[in-house]
């Protein structure tokens, strides 16, 4: 915000999932409103303005987020709360032109959104371990390094907010059996059709990229702990609690620890190699490629040939404070 043009009086954000309207200064030192809405539709910022005709410019800002007394929804009541506790849209405040639009186009992707990719063992989920690590982190990093081998891929990490969702292996979308996960289920697991692509990082960037899932690492500050998600062979340490900078430890491929001067061909998708969760460290590699396709390719690609899957191990990552 301190880079902000005074003239941009309002900012209207979003991503986050974070609801909140401030005000917070600007490159000039007056304040700026900054706002977001929250996420899906369950919360609405409500802005009043006025411009002055003869110069342009705002003459005063408000904003405020609505909330229900009986938790977080429309003013209208457009999602309620169902016996589980869990935020659902009341049918009755759906509307008829909108969902006309939205099933033609289910109906136009059906085919697609249906068909059998592969098969899990067991559930799949992308709940966090303790030490950071999902089952399903696993997989799909695994996946992104299998489906980047032409580009000497080593390494694979993944974004963990990037993984919306669990493959269940009881879950039937499109009527197909246990087990079986179709295509829509994968694009519901990873729905951004993101990039992959692949760098040659030293074993020093590697380990200041890891450094960087922790509050206060770089600038602008990590807000958040984000534990990035590593392929098999890929293995490491860390301990919170310790000094920024000097949070990573034992870091190996295959056992062989990393070397710092060393080089490695390491795969993300391409919101973090472009400082998507304030990943900077990734900006300084070399010889860039990307893969064809899309980050679901390669999770529909790895799925349909090692089907079936079964979770992924949980033990690449040791938290040890």
């Amino acid at each position: 915000m301190a880079g902000l043009r005074p003239e941009y009086g309002l900012v209207v954000s979003g991503h986050t999932h974070t609801w909140y309207t401030c005000s917070l200064p600007n490159s000039s030192g007056a304040n700026s409103v900054v706002t977001s809405a929250g996420a899906f539709g369950r919360l609405v910022t409500d802005i009043s303005l006025t411009v002055d005709r003869r110069t342009g410019r705002f003459t005063s800002i408000s904003a405020s987020n609505t909330i229900a007394v009986n938790g977080i929804q429309n003013a209208d009541g457009t999602y309620l709360k169902d016996a589980a506790g869990n935020f659902v849209r009341d049918p009755a405040k759906v509307d008829p032109a909108a969902k006309a639009i939205a099933d033609k186009y289910r109906t136009a992707v059906a085919a697609l959104a249906g068909r059998v990719v592969g098969t899990i063992t067991a559930d799949i989920t992308n709940a966090a371990l303790a030490s950071g690590e999902s089952r399903l982190g696993d997989v799909i990093a695994d996946g992104q390094l299998a489906y980047t081998q032409g580009q000497g891929a080593q390494i694979a990490f993944m974004n963990p907010g990037g993984i919306r969702t669990s493959l269940i292996a009881s879950a039937s979308s499109a009527g197909e059996a246990p087990g079986e996960v179709t295509y829509g289920e994968c694009f519901a697991v990873q729905p951004f059709n993101n990039l992959v692509v692949t760098q040659t990082l030293t074993g020093a960037q590697i380990k200041a990229t890891l450094e960087q899932q922790f509050p206060g690492t770089q600038t602008p500050p990590q807000t958040s702990t984000r534990i990035l998600q590593v392929s098999a062979g890929f293995t490491y340490s860390y301990n919170a609690s310790l000094p920024a900078g000097s949070r990573i430890s034992n870091m190996a491929l295959s056992g062989v620890p990393i070397d710092p001067a060393a080089t490695y061909r390491v795969t993300t998708n391409d919101f973090l190699a472009n400082v998507g969760d304030g990943f900077t460290a990734l900006t300084g590699g070399a010889n860039r490629q990307t893969a064809p396709g899309f980050d679901i390719d390669a999770l529909v690609t790895f799925l349909g040939a090692h089907s079936p899957v079964s979770p992924g191990p949980g033990d690449r990552i040791t938290k040890t404070g």
